[in-house]
């Protein structure tokens, strides 16, 4: 943004006359009014900015192009409104880029509560475009300029419900569907990122390093005060800073003004007060009470300290006339004389609320989630004691917008409230610059908090409004260890347009912020050199994800009650934790099951074991193995977490209301389910005042990604994505590289046709040996074919289907076809040592005599698993479960909606036929089935992006990724250590997620050492934990 000097100077009367009207406190609030709201006012662009940004608006500068993007409206559900898109602005320079070959830099303005006006495209990214070669790429944030959804501002703002989809997890996301786009049309998928805002805009840059390190390598946060929430900074911050402001400037300015408040109570209280006020204040309208004049005044001096530009100083402008006054002027012809030192000698002055989509933008996120409890404490200020008042606040955001504040969202979404140690532990690249001048800073980053996350501020700079949603810019630095101090500096100075006046201290600072930048250039290119793009995903597989016959039958014999030293519980649930409607406040009843047997307390800083719930009812089968089997060694705490959508824990008041449609199913995501166990786990340890102990979360498959993957994969992606909830995670058999063509889509049904291969034909001896089953690897290749031949003759799908034994005669080969390749798959990825279906499978084919025919065979091995049951129902092995049962049809709607793992087979050496997956079929499939689309990129968009292992060992720690290499789904698992703390602990004999389970005497010795190992880094893991908590 450029700092527009002139304005400060000879038409500054006319410009700053308007900064009263920055007053427009919220008059149409009135009695619903908290006293302290001016803790919106001092964050939003009021009268005075509105003057300053009038004079620059321009058109677009020729080198820019305005585009549209066809933006997703709701990133984190999939209900039939959630596909809807709107055209989202941004501009894009290619003057200075030396384009994706030379892998030249893109920066990313992350926009703000602003509309993409020429004004934006100006200051510190375009003065720096040339010496990077940079790409320069501006984004309008949704809700704002003409980025509107529902194709208009009226139409966008028109109630609660049209407006719910405005937050900044939604703009977060916004950037990086957006940024995933551009990359890949411009073939610019190794050209490194920097995103770069001030205050909300910085606060956005930041949490986008934050969430998506795999999008940007840095950022620069200009004046963004990211420790301004949940009172990690005392609410007087802001007050503080901005009284100290006026007193160093005029300690005479500072006692009048601080007087000023009891003698216009005084005034008031006299017959026709209000009316007297009115006429000395020359209001436009007579005032109904004092707090109408107290907070126009309030923000008058809130924006003329935050925009206290050194060069300009509205302070010293107010103090200066104030100070001028003759000896005996009263104290409120003082302050007058201060007021028009900004306004001028206007007609009147007007206090009233302005509403445009800036404004009531800006409330809406001030009452939604951007909660910044700004009070005055009256306590060595010139204020009047005000304190934040929540209740009253949220009655006014009530009335307003008919939503209720979440307070303690911020925290619990970004970082928690000891951010500075989640950000030393897991940020790197990060700058946050600062003015001291700015009140802001009371709240912002002013002390280096890595080698790499690093502190610029200047004494008395000044804030620019316009930088407060661009303040939190990380920029990419490795291994820099500085702190610098300048003599000046103010709100979002740093990243204003250069100017030939600009003072020495605000060159060096932009000086040593560019220094970084290009140190973290040359090293990202180096890291890149060898990069190559990886190739979109086409889609995923729910073949051998899907929990069959093999697994239920398994699961049917080990479920039970609720042990006794178990609790079961609910907790009311947020529905839509990312969005602000009406239904997004509904509640559901989660359940979870707690366990305090061998807690050591919250005292002794015992650890927490956390099950991220799987596609599975919390019943008791649960509640046996790895957690409980250790718990009693960790002294921990047991909470099993029930899965949103599974068992009992469904929205709407039932499974069948839940299920009902894609409108109440759409709620069924990953990001809910984290968002969840976050919620769940922030209000358990405060209520346990157990703040302090130590979280480790374990899950198996998609808890760690089937039974077991759901837990897995969610373990791993809560600990990326909320760091500050959990200090480490087992993810068990998770396939986090299945996703977007990471793995090679026969990865599945290679290692599934290796274990037939490998088959064991000795089922006398308990610890078997894996002798190689040709014969059985080569039958089971061979009975596709035969299947075909026989279904080819006259009768041959009844003749097939009297052979299988089916409950209803087949319409088709494939029902067939695939019935047997889901046990086949069913088999290999739950073949544990002691139960080994696979060999039972080979043994049965193999055990026949000579002579016996191909399908005989087969046969003979499905009996060897089901028995010789009445009939073989096939009917849920279908792609798409018709059923109604909340496992299936659940995990069918996830792999529909964003769980989309490609699993094809192909290769001469498969013993499956070659069945690619197709993203166009699965896709008409799931529409059908569910009237959704499949969003087979948004993992990898959300959770890491295609190089997720690099991810991972710069921004993740404390992860043990287990599997067992005959488990198929290792084939898209981490195999290989990542970090010193970031390990990968596999069996060769394993299967799915058996190191989790109930530990057993026949246990072979590679599985007990396997635990063991996973047990001491957990313990490492605490004890370090312990260690930085003394």
């Amino acid at each position: 943004m450029k700092l527009p000097h002139s304005i400060f100077s000879s038409k500054m009367a006319n410009i700053l006359q308007v900064v009263v009207l920055f007053l427009i406190m919220l008059a149409s609030a009135k009695a619903l009014r908290p006293s302290s709201f001016s803790s919106i006012i001092g964050v939003k662009k009021g009268r005075y900015w509105n003057a300053i940004k009038a004079r620059n608006d321009a058109s677009l500068p020729p080198d820019f192009e305005l585009r549209n993007y066809s933006q997703t409206l709701d990133h984190f559900n999939y209900g039939p409104e959630s596909y809807i898109t709107f055209q989202q602005r941004y501009a894009i320079n290619f003057k200075y880029w030396g384009g994706a070959s030379t892998s030249s830099p893109i920066f990313l303005y992350t926009g703000d509560e602003a509309s993409l006006d020429g004004d934006l495209v100006a200051g510190f990214l375009v003065d720096n475009a040339r010496r990077f070669k940079a790409l320069l790429i501006f984004v309008e944030h949704r809700y704002y300029g003409e980025s509107n959804p529902f194709g208009s501002k009226e139409a966008a703002y028109n109630n609660s419900s049209t407006l719910q989809y405005f937050s900044s997890a939604q703009a977060l996301a916004d950037y990086a569907e957006l940024l995933r786009y551009l990359k890949k049309n411009l073939s610019a998928e190794n050209s490194p990122v920097i995103a770069i805002g001030g205050s909300y805009g910085g606060m956005l840059a930041a949490w986008f390093r934050l969430k998506y390190p795999h999008m940007v390598i840095g950022a620069l946060a200009s004046s963004a005060p990211i420790l301004y929430f949940d009172d990690i900074t005392p609410q007087d911050g802001y007050c503080s800073v901005a009284s100290k402001d006026f007193k160093d400037t005029s300690e005479s300015c500072y006692q009048t003004i601080k007087s000023s408040w009891a003698e216009i109570d005084n005034i008031a209280a006299k017959q026709n007060g209000l009316a007297t006020l009115s006429q000395m204040f020359n209001t436009c309208s007579r005032l109904n009470t004092t707090d109408e004049l107290k907070e126009a005044l309030k923000g008058l001096y809130f924006g003329c300290a935050q925009y206290d530009d050194p060069k300009d100083s509205p302070v010293s402008r107010i103090c200066d006339a104030i100070d001028g006054e003759p000896n005996g002027t009263s104290v409120l012809n003082l302050i007058i004389s201060g007021l028009k030192a900004i306004v001028g000698n206007s007609t009147c002055n007007d206090i009233s609320e302005t509403e445009d989509g800036m404004y009531s933008g800006w409330y809406w996120q001030v009452c939604t989630e951007m909660v910044i409890p700004i009070g005055c404490s009256g306590k060595n200020e010139m204020f009047e004691a005000s304190p934040f008042d929540l209740k009253n606040y949220s009655l006014w955001c009530k009335n307003r917008f008919n939503v209720n504040p979440r307070p303690h969202w911020i925290t619990t979404e970004y970082g928690g409230h000891n951010i500075k140690k989640v950000l030393e532990r897991f940020g790197s690249n990060i700058i946050f610059s600062n003015g001291l001048r700015d009140p802001y800073s009371s709240g912002g980053v002013l002390q280096n908090i890595s080698n790499s996350i690093v502190a610029l501020y200047t004494e008395k700079g000044l804030p620019f409004l316009y930088c407060l949603f661009i303040s939190n810019l990380f920029i990419y630095i490795n291994n820099l260890n500085l702190l610098l101090l300048f003599n000046l500096g103010s709100h979002c100075l740093d990243i204003l347009e250069a100017n030939v006046a600009d003072p020495e201290w605000l060159i060096s600072q932009r000086n040593a912020e560019m220094a970084n930048i290009l140190q973290a250039a040359v090293l990202f290119l180096i890291m890149l050199a060898s990069a190559k793009a990886l190739r979109p995903s086409s889609a995923s597989s729910i073949i051998g994800l899907k929990k069959g016959r093999y697994w239920n039958a398994i699961k049917a014999r080990n479920d039970a009650s609720l042990p006794p030293d178990f609790e079961l519980r609910t907790y009311s649930q947020t529905l839509d934790h990312f969005n602000y409607g009406p239904e997004s406040y509904i509640t559901f009843q989660q359940r979870y099951a707690i366990n305090f047997k061998y807690w050591g307390g919250a005292s002794t800083s015992s650890p927490i074991f956390l099950y991220t719930g799987d596609e599975a009812s919390l019943d008791g089968d649960l509640f046996a193995g790895f957690l409980v089997d250790h718990a009693r060694r960790f002294k921990a705490l047991l909470i099993f977490v029930e899965h949103r959508y599974y068992g009992e824990s469904n929205p709407f008041g039932s499974k069948e209301a839940a299920y009902n449609n894609s409108s109440t199913l759409q709620y069924f995501s990953s990001a809910q389910a984290l968002a969840d166990y976050a919620e769940l786990l922030r209000y358990l340890k405060e209520n346990l005042s157990a703040e302090n102990s130590p979280v480790i979360a374990m899950g198996g498959s998609y808890g760690g990604t089937d039974y077991c993957i759901v837990l897995t994969v969610l373990a791993a992606w809560f600990r990326l994505k909320y760091p500050h909830m959990v200090i480490g995670a087992l993810a068990s058999s998770a396939p986090i590289l299945y996703f977007d063509d990471i793995t090679p889509q026969n990865g599945y049904c290679s290692v599934a046709t290796k274990d037939f291969e490998k088959s064991s034909n000795n089922l006398s001896c308990d610890l078997r040996t894996q002798e190689t089953s040709e014969s059985c690897y080569q039958t089971i290749k061979s009975s596709w074919t035969e299947i075909d031949n026989i279904a080819a003759k006259q009768n041959g799908l009844a003749t097939l289907s009297q052979m299988f034994n089916i409950c209803s005669r087949l319409n088709k080969t494939d029902e067939l076809k695939e019935a047997l390749v889901g046990l086949y798959f069913e088999c290999a990825q739950y073949d544990d040592p002691k139960g080994s279906p696979v060999s039972r499978i080979c043994d049965a084919i193999d055990g026949e005599p000579n002579g016996t025919s191909v399908l005989n065979r087969i046969i003979s091995g499905i009996k060897a698993i089901v028995g010789n049951s009445t009939c073989i129902d096939i009917s849920e092995t279908e792609a798409i479960s018709e059923t109604k049962d909340d496992m299936q049809s659940g995990w069918d709607w996830q792999v529909c909606t964003e769980m989309v793992i490609p699993i094809g087979c192909s290769g001469k050496n498969m013993m499956f036929e070659t069945s690619p997956f197709d993203l166009k079929n699965f896709s008409l499939e799931c529409k059908k089935r569910f009237n959704v689309n499949p969003r087979p990129h948004w993992i990898t968009t959300e959770y890491g992006g295609h190089n997720i292992k690099k991810v991972l060992e710069r921004f993740g720690s404390n992860i043990i990724f287990s599997n067992g290499l005959r488990d198929p789904y290792s084939s898209g698992g981490v195999l290989q250590n990542i970090s010193n703390s970031i390990v990968a602990l596999y069996t060769e004999k394993g299967s799915h997620c058996l190191d989790i389970l109930e530990a057993n005497v026949a246990d072979p010795e590679w599985l007990i050492s396997q635990r063991n190992a996973e047990v001491q880094i957990m313990e490492n893991w605490i004890e370090e934990y312990n260690a930085e908590q003394k």
